[in-house]
C-alpha cells in the first residue's frame, strides 16, 4: 500500500463572534491506499472537519495536508475542483439525489459533468448498479426508492469516476441498524474489489466489527486512539 493522504499538524480554527473554536487541532496521520478507516467520535469531535480537509473542501489553517505525495496548499480552487472531480467520490447522509432524475441518470451525472459521453456515462453506471444490487430499479427516481437504496445510488455515483478514495459523512445516519449494516458491508465488499479506500465517519460503532480495517477515535479535534482491526 502507498500512503494516499497525509496530514502533518493540521489544525482548523473558526472565528465565533469575538472567540475562537479550534475544531480540529494538530493532527498527524496517513491514510493508505485501499484501506477503510473509519472515525468515531460524538458530535462536535471533529470528524466532519476531518473529512472536509481530506476531500479539500476546505482548507488547513495550521499545519499541511499532502495528497499523494503533493501539498494542497496553494491549489487554486479550480485545481481542487478538478482533484475533487477526478480522484475523490462522496457519500453524504442525506443522499444528495436529483429528484427529478432516475438512478441511472444519477449515477452517470459525474461523468458526464466530466465530459463522457451519454453512451459512456450510462455503461459505467449500468455496471455498478449491478454491483450495489440495483440494476432492475435503474430507471426509478429516489421517491420510488427505499432510503437504503438511495444510498446504494449513492454509492454508484461515489465510484463511477474511479476515484482514489470515497469520503463517507454519517452515511448510515437516516437508515434503520439492519440496512445500515448492509449498506456497511456492501462499501467494505466494494473496497476489496474496487480497491478504492474509503474514509468514514460514524456514530454508529456496532458498524465497525467485520468491515473496518482501521478505527480512529476522535475527542475535541484531537485522535485519541488509532487502532488497526484488520
Amino acid at each position: 500500500m502507498t500512503e494516499l493522504i497525509r496530514f502533518a499538524q493540521a489544525g482548523k480554527r473558526y472565528r465565533l463572534g469575538d472567540t475562537f473554536m479550534d475544531a480540529l487541532q494538530d493532527v498527524d496521520l496517513g491514510i493508505d491506499s485501499e484501506s477503510f478507516v473509519v472515525l468515531c467520535g460524538p458530535s462536535g469531535s471533529g470528524k466532519s472537519t476531518l473529512l472536509n480537509l481530506a476531500g479539500l473542501l476546505d482548507e488547513p489553517t495550521s499545519g499541511a495536508i499532502w495528497m499523494d505525495g503533493k501539498p494542497t496548499a496553494g491549489m487554486g480552487h479550480g485545481q481542487r475542483a478538478d482533484i475533487r472531480n477526478r480522484r475523490i467520490g462522496f457519500i453524504f447522509q442525506h443522499f444528495n439525489l436529483v429528484p427529478v432524475l432516475t438512478a441511472l441518470e444519477n449515477t452517470m451525472l459525474p461523468l458526464q459533468i466530466g465530459g463522457a459521453s451519454r453512451r459512456e456515462a450510462a455503461v459505467e453506471a449500468e455496471r455498478l448498479l449491478e454491483s450495489v444490487g440495483l440494476a432492475e430499479h435503474r430507471h426509478k427516481r429516489p421517491d420510488l426508492l427505499s432510503g437504503g437504496q438511495r444510498q446504494r445510488v449513492a454509492i454508484a455515483r461515489a465510484l463511477v469516476t474511479r476515484p482514489s478514495i470515497i469520503i463517507a459523512d454519517e452515511p448510515t445516519a437516516n437508515l434503520d441498524s439492519t440496512t445500515a449494516g448492509q449498506i456497511v458491508a456492501r462499501m467494505r465488499e466494494l473496497n476489496q474489489r474496487e480497491h478504492v479506500t474509503f474514509l468514514m465517519a460514524t456514530h454508529d460503532e456496532s458498524l465497525i466489527q467485520g468491515n473496518a480495517s482501521r478505527r480512529l477515535r476522535m475527542r475535541d479535534g484531537r485522535i485519541v486512539e488509532d487502532e488497526v482491526l484488520s
